[in-house]
């Protein structure tokens, strides 16, 4: 993987994460590696999903618990298993 990616990687994991510290050093290092505004917007949307989609499958999750719905060990692999 090319250091561009990587830190597009960075970039989007700092975003799902609530990391601005993260975000900032990785976008300087992405004006330095030539990586375009329009790319970190890009990156920015997808981590937004990918993070809102995780945050209902885990409020889902809750309920279904609370209301004795559901096992946890099932909502742990809701997302991604």
């Amino acid at each position: 993987m090319d250091k561009k990616i990587k830190t597009l990687v960075s970039l989007g994991a700092a975003v799902a994460a609530n990391c601005i510290p993260c975000f900032e050093h990785y976008y300087q290092l992405a004006g330095k590696e030539g990586i375009t505004d329009e790319d970190v917007c890009e990156v920015v949307k997808i981590a937004e999903k990918v993070k809102h989609g995780a945050a209902v499958a885990t409020k889902q999750c809750i309920c279904d618990i609370m209301k004795g719905n559901e096992s946890p060990v099932r909502c742990a692999t809701a997302c991604c298993g």
